[in-house]
């Protein structure tokens, strides 16, 4: 199968699923998928905007990294709708269980 046969497929896939976005562990799916979507812009006219992470981005945001942290601005599709999503603001109470001392 092309790479532009797996990403259609998997577009549908997750269009039917309603999902946010797609988490590789893979790093060549990540790049198929991520680029895929604007080969498939520039030869289809069709636009498709789901971000694609890897799994270890998708951690690290759980952990309270930061996307520019973890270098998401760097991805071809923008991950910002999905960021909002999943990244909380940091409070004090988030410092406090962390062991930080606050400065007033």
């Amino acid at each position: 199968m092309t790479s532009l046969a797996n990403w259609q497929e998997t577009r549908f896939n997750v269009s039917q699923a309603q999902a946010d976005a797609v988490i590789t562990t893979c790093p060549f799916c990540f790049l198929q998928f991520d680029l895929g979507q604007l080969e498939f812009r520039r030869r289809f006219n069709e636009t498709y905007e789901i971000p694609v992470l890897h799994y270890p981005e998708l951690l690290g945001l759980a952990m309270g990294i930061t996307p520019n942290e973890l270098g998401l601005h760097t991805h071809r599709v923008s991950t910002q709708n999905l960021t909002r999503k999943v990244v909380r603001p940091k409070t004090s109470v988030d410092s406090n269980m962390l062991g930080e001392r606050s400065v007033s």
